[in-house]
């Protein structure tokens, strides 16, 4: 097999989940996992579990076809145990959004990054499966806190750490070898987590808004002179050159301080990666 087909699909009724991102941020970074959208099953009954959440029969949704694609459904609702995934076979991921918000508030990510961590986690897990066929899910997964995608995270607080570094410890990247998972797959889902854990100018301006010195250097005092400035400028108070040469000063401190942010939030990406 060179190429992974997978196929993602909503479950039941899910309007602030963006699909078509999910599927780009995957397709954009890999050569080797493709992904594509699948229809959405609306009609999926009511919850089974004490009207709460889906028992496992929710896999009675999935296509029955016997086929090379990895089928992944995603559902508001929780699931079987409480967790956050559950697999069936080699070739079908659930995947609950239940109670996920708070984590991607806590680790700054959004909903469709959350997705595509979770779905390229228990990708690795469905193709450590394939070649291990009778291992336990505890031979992958650790109950440590490591910052590692692998991290079981019992308490459900702890997954917002993991998705804040997107990273593979080198003591699970040695299982997944040993497990003879090809090392394409294992770059290919490195370069998609890199992508959407590297800081972007926009990520880097709303992390800085959140550190005190930052949000009153641009907020309160630079903020506030570039809205007088602006004031001025539409009531025509504005005379002189001295006058324009002072906006022009605070406008390219503005993106001066902007600019550090970004490089010092990439570098700290950078260092935070090679740990």
């Amino acid at each position: 097999m060179t190429e992974i087909k997978i196929e993602i699909f909503k479950l039941g009724y899910i309007i602030n989940l963006n699909l078509d991102i999910v599927s780009n941020t995957i397709n954009r970074k890999s050569k080797y996992i493709k992904a594509k959208i699948g229809d959405t099953r609306q009609n999926i009954g009511s919850p089974d579990l004490k009207g709460l959440g889906y028992s496992d029969k929710i896999f009675e949704q999935f296509p029955n076809k016997k086929d090379d694609i990895i089928h992944i459904g995603i559902i508001n609702s929780g699931i079987e145990e409480d967790y956050y995934t559950r697999t069936l076979g080699i070739n079908k991921i659930l995947m609950s959004l239940s109670q996920i918000d708070e984590v991607c508030e806590k680790a700054k990510r959004t909903r469709e990054e959350y997705v595509v961590q979770t779905l390229l986690t228990e990708l690795l897990w469905l193709l450590y499966k394939r070649e291990k066929p009778d291992s336990d899910f505890k031979e992958l997964f650790h109950n440590e806190t490591r910052n590692c995608i692998f991290d079981f995270c019992e308490n459900k607080s702890d997954k917002a750490f993991k998705l804040q570094t997107g990273l593979i410890d080198d003591m699970c990247k040695g299982k997944l070898i040993q497990a003879n998972i090809p090392d394409r797959y294992i770059n290919d889902i490195k370069n998609i987590l890199i992508s959407i854990h590297k800081p972007s100018l926009i990520k880097t301006f709303e992390i800085g808004f959140t550190k005190p010195i930052l949000s009153f250097t641009i907020g309160s005092i630079l903020g506030g002179l570039i809205v007088n400035f602006v004031t001025s400028f539409l009531l025509g108070e504005l005379t002189s050159f001295s006058d324009y040469l002072i906006g022009i000063v605070l406008l390219s401190i503005f993106i001066i301080i902007i600019i550090i942010n970004y490089f010092y939030q990439v570098s700290r990406y950078s260092i935070k990666k090679l740990e």
